[in-house]
């Protein structure tokens, strides 16, 4: 049986930063390679599974630009799903690290 997650991603494309963009070899295209950090057995903050960080070095300090949130799960038990009902304005302050959401 194939176990099977479902998951939104939201990202705010005005904190990509510039540098973490590249071109493909002939210019038409633009890629951002993230990496995603989800908790399975909790909500963070704002009612999401984790967040979406730019690739980037070991020890490098990136920006959180987004954030996952498990919509659908199949052969996986005990997996909390999203609630995206929580509005940002309920929250007192933006979100700028790893640490403020888990």
């Amino acid at each position: 049986m194939n176990r099977i997650i479902g998951i939104n991603i939201s990202i705010n494309l005005g904190k990509i930063p510039k540098s973490k963009m590249t071109k493909s070899k002939d210019g038409s295209t633009v890629y951002l390679n993230c990496k995603s950090f989800m908790m399975l057995d909790e909500l963070q903050k704002f009612g999401d599974n984790g967040l979406v960080l730019p690739q980037g070095e070991k020890g490098e300090d990136l920006p959180i630009v987004g954030n996952v949130g498990i919509f659908y799960a199949s052969g996986i038990d005990d997996v909390k799903l999203a609630n995206r009902n929580k509005k940002e304005k309920e929250v007192e302050k933006e979100v700028d690290s790893i640490e403020d959401i888990f």
